[in-house]
């Protein structure tokens, strides 16, 4: 019984553990200093779901620069897998060392293994966007 509650409980840690995604940008403000500008995500993923089942997946972007970063919004993306949207209060102004939440709603289109990535656009002028990245599998 108790090698079974380990088995389960790794992997549950296991299922849990995702990759993260460091956005890096250079920022030039308006005084002509030059700041790094860095971005924190995770890739998810959104395990089984239906063709044609909508799924809701919550990210946090992390701010871990010393300037904010404003989030302008994200595109409506569809491809062969499905379409997926990005929602959230936009823009969305994020603070150094904060975090903001961003939805990325995703409905497949056929069945088979999924990687979705869709654009989160924002204010920094030489590299304006970074991509939230979706996995999983449709089923019939």
């Amino acid at each position: 019984m108790g090698r079974l509650c380990l088995s389960v409980a790794l992997a549950i840690v296991s299922a849990l553990l995702v990759s993260v995604l460091v956005i890096q940008h250079r920022h030039t403000g308006t005084d002509g200093h030059q700041t790094d500008v860095v971005l924190v995500t995770d890739s998810q993923t959104f395990g089984n779901v239906r063709v044609g089942t909508e799924v809701t997946v919550e990210y946090s972007i992390q701010n871990i620069s010393p300037v904010p970063v404003r989030l302008l919004g994200g595109a409506d993306l569809c491809q062969s897998e499905g379409c997926a949207r990005v929602e959230g209060a936009f823009p969305i102004v994020v603070a150094p060392g904060q975090q903001a939440p961003v939805k990325l709603v995703f409905r497949p289109a056929k069945v088979g293994e999924c990687d979705i990535q869709v654009p989160v656009y924002t204010d920094v002028l030489n590299n304006p966007s970074f991509k939230l990245r979706l996995t999983g599998r449709a089923t019939e």
